[in-house]
């Protein structure tokens, strides 16, 4: 890991809904913990099915921010204009061994300093209402100054989550696999391949 890809932070700035309201999009930053636990709190039980996590309060907000001590993770949010985290984006360039594993069952080698990973979450008030595409964007240019190769959905998709496994193909990810996870969901594992 070079010093450019340490220091990185996801650059700040507004951006627009379809509906035409500004929200800003920025790197997540420890000092964002009560707000971040406040936000999973408030997560609908479905939105918690596609989005597993083994706490969804403070918990979970300590891990997230305090993993921001490693120069491989590089998460970030939206926040509406009241200052609420609207989305969450666990965005990283490290590659777990389990990841490296599974891939190589489909053919596939996941290169660590190549492969960038995401997951994300977003408020249900917003869902289905562009803040998912704004967060692939995101991520998708983040990988490319980041000079990775390809982007994978941390953890796939949950097969059953439609419409975020249409916004992502939206974006060229390409399914590659399925597994069955930990909560017993099948998962589609995901790629977008960054052209050069």
């Amino acid at each position: 890991m070079n010093t450019y890809q340490k220091n990185y932070k996801v650059q700040k700035r507004i951006v627009t809904r379809k509906n035409g309201e500004k929200v800003l999009l920025r790197s997540m930053e420890t000092s964002d913990k009560s707000k971040l636990a406040e936000f999973l709190s408030k997560l609908s039980d479905k939105t918690r099915y596609f989005y597993q996590l083994d706490d969804y309060g403070d918990k979970s907000a300590e891990h997230l921010c305090s993993s921001l001590s490693n120069p491989e993770k590089k998460h970030f949010i939206i926040e509406n204009n009241a200052k609420d985290i609207i989305a969450l984006v666990k965005f990283s360039l490290d590659l777990p061994e389990k990841d490296r594993v599974r891939f190589a069952a489909y053919g596939i080698e996941l290169k660590p300093g190549e492969t960038s990973r995401c997951g994300t979450c977003v408020a249900d008030a917003y869902q289905s209402s562009g803040i998912g595409s704004i967060t692939l964007e995101q991520v998708i240019n983040s990988s490319i100054e980041l000079n990775q190769s390809i982007v994978m959905l941390s953890g796939g998709t949950v097969t059953e989550n439609k419409k975020a496994v249409n916004t992502v193909q939206k974006f060229s990810f390409e399914i590659v696999g399925k597994y069955i996870d930990s909560y017993a969901q099948e998962r589609l594992d995901m790629l977008y391949i960054i052209k050069e």
